[in-house]
């Protein structure tokens, strides 16, 4: 999920939000269309201040990386590369390192206000979907209170 929010206004506002799916086909294939398509909506999109992307979770416990380990590291890798081509300033954390950049904050508290936003802009009615966006939502949300690289 891609979710671009604007806070010119004095309240952060969703402006662009695209899901990406693939065809099932080679890795490389999948990545590199990816990359591919986040990269042309971000374009579309510029300029844009900063870019983060929230890692999965892995619930506390360290596991071994499986094959869906390794591609959803390599998916955010992927992201990531075609981000950092259109914007400068890209981060990559775990939802519970975003809530160190808000002061006061819990990560209830940001994915609470996430989910509000993603029903404001009437994203996605569908359960999954509209929790999908708000991951995506509640990272470019504590975009805006990001230390200074």
């Amino acid at each position: 999920m891609l979710v671009v929010l604007d806070d010119a206004s004095g309240s952060p506002a969703v402006v662009l939000h695209r899901e990406f799916t693939v065809v099932k086909e080679d890795l490389g294939s999948v990545l590199f269309r990816l990359a591919n398509a986040v990269g042309s909506h971000l374009h579309g999109a510029l300029p844009l201040n900063r870019a983060v992307i929230r890692l999965a979770g892995t619930a506390g416990r360290p596991r071994p990386i499986d094959d869906n380990g390794r591609v959803r590291l390599q998916t955010e890798g992927a992201v990531a590369l075609a981000c950092r081509e259109h914007v400068v300033d890209v981060r990559l954390e775990p939802g519970k390192q975003l809530v160190d950049w808000i002061p006061g904050k819990a990560l209830a508290d940001l994915d609470a206000e996430a989910v509000a936003l993603v029903d404001a802009a009437s994203l996605a009615p569908q359960k999954g979907v509209r929790e999908r966006y708000a991951v995506a939502a509640a990272a470019a949300l504590a975009g805006f209170s990001a230390p200074a690289l």
